[in-house]
């Protein structure tokens, strides 16, 4: 991180105290944030890093995301060295289109001229235009009571939650030195590390993308933290490399992650075509094309901030129909490729038992109110090795090009009935565990 990049105060000291002393009282709005644009000398103001797309959202966008997320509305933007500003460059229209250009519900954002004491509330989140933050850390610092920086070990993120005279101490004396008295701090080491929502540890980060090397790693960073921790096999360990590489050169284009869910399922319907014929082998080779697809929709909704609960439902959606498809179509296919009617019925079976598993995942979490595939590190290692689609179409690829497709077929039905017959183990724990809870309870509880 440069000094120059991670901080307001090293930015505002150009910015006129005169028009601080007389700008009249507002009655606009009560800004809950501040947000700092470094103001570039030459080029054009869309080219700046501050508003330049970084893997399709640029990182004043993301600032505006994640304040809607902790719940602020209304933000201010305070440009640094406002003089050198062009007249043909509309920093209020650009910022404008910044924010419209949101999917999301955007906030309430002004240009002004500095941050002016009667506009801001009691304690103002105050960040750079130019770094790019985790999600995590808005929500840290807005949480935390009274003045506070966010630090990470000896560096300063630039990300703080101050009181108006502090953030004015800091423009009149061009130093965040001024602001560092009675504002405690507030480590990025100390917070917590696991996503429930992507079942992973990940430690919080932030980066400066002032710079194109710093917006390489910024982007390499927001990648990483789409990714989720607790997968199959495959998943984990064979389609990372692919998905990333999707993802990143969609993520710059105007491909949205519904479409790609969409795309995805009708390439898998067109596999339960060709399982349906008997083009086992073209149908494996699209499946495992699918199962890569089917990665990238959620990593380029987190990358490019378009996760939504109607994307969620479409995608799990067609995931299970194009699945089920899957064990049918191949069932039958078999059983005409072979003359082994049993084939079709151990497509039924799977299909079965599958839908059962579901059912146990659920009832698991109903007992615990953890996702049995996350609970405990024996849940987890489970989850690498258990009956899901990715790992069936492995070992459906190895049976054919073994030549032997309908062992592999009979194999995964075993498999997802191990599989389930694990959940069901955990589930008669899980009841012995809450059981002996439950005594405990009572014999501490006064009669």
């Amino acid at each position: 991180m440069t000094k120059d990049s991670v901080g307001i105060c090293e930015h505002c000291v150009i910015i006129s105290l005169t028009e601080l002393a007389t700008r009249p009282h507002s009655s606009g709005p009560d800004y809950e944030a501040v947000i700092t644009v470094w103001v570039q000398e030459h080029g054009p103001v869309e080219q700046w890093p501050e508003f330049k797309p970084l893997l399709g959202r640029s990182p004043f966008q993301r600032h505006l995301h994640h304040l809607v997320t902790v719940g602020i509305t209304r933000v201010a933007v305070v440009p640094v060295m406002p003089g050198r500003l062009d007249a043909k460059h509309s920093l209020t229209g650009v910022i404008n289109a910044q924010r419209q250009a949101l999917s999301a519900f955007p906030p309430v954002v002004e240009v002004i001229a500095a941050p002016h004491i009667d506009q801001l509330v009691e304690h103002v989140l105050v960040m750079p235009a130019a770094v790019v933050y985790d999600a995590r850390l808005y929500q840290a610092v807005h949480a935390s009571p009274g003045a506070v920086r966010l630090v990470d070990g000896a560096a300063d993120t630039g990300l703080a939650r101050l009181a108006p005279d502090a953030l004015m101490a800091v423009v009149r004396n061009g130093s965040f030195g001024a602001a560092k008295q009675g504002v405690r701090t507030l480590d990025v080491d100390t917070l917590p590390r696991y996503l429930p929502a992507l079942r992973r540890q990940l430690r919080p980060w932030w980066c400066d993308a002032a710079g194109e090397a710093d917006r390489d790693r910024a982007g390499r960073l927001l990648i990483d933290a789409a990714q989720k921790g607790v997968l199959d096999f495959p998943a984990r360990y064979l389609h990372p490399w692919p998905e990333n590489m999707l993802a990143k050169a969609a993520a710059n284009t105007r491909i949205t992650p519904n479409q790609i869910t969409v795309y995805s399922a009708l390439i898998a319907f067109f596999g339960t075509y060709l399982f349906a014929t008997q083009y086992f082998l073209s149908g494996l080779i699209i499946a495992v094309i699918a199962g890569i697809l089917d990665g990238v929709d959620g990593k380029l909704a987190r990358i490019k901030l378009l996760s939504s609960p109607f994307g969620d439902r479409l995608d799990h959606s067609l995931d299970v129909s194009f699945e089920f498809s899957w064990y049918i179509a191949l069932g039958w296919g078999l059983s005409q490729a072979t003359g082994d009617a049993n084939a079709l019925w151990v497509g039924y079976a799977i299909l079965c038992v599958m839908i059962l598993a579901r059912a146990l995942c659920g009832v698991y979490r109903l007992i615990t109110g953890h996702q049995i595939h996350d609970h405990t590190a024996f849940d987890r290692g489970v989850r690498l090795v258990a009956g899901r689609r990715n790992i069936y179409v492995l070992v459906w690829l190895a049976g054919a090009l073994a030549g032997n497709l309908l062992a592999a077929f009979y194999i995964v039905l075993l498999w997802a009935i191990a599989t389930a017959s694990v959940y069901v183990a955990r589930i008669l724990f899980a009841l012995i565990v809450k059981r002996q809870q439950q005594r405990r309870a009572s014999a501490l509880t006064p009669e």
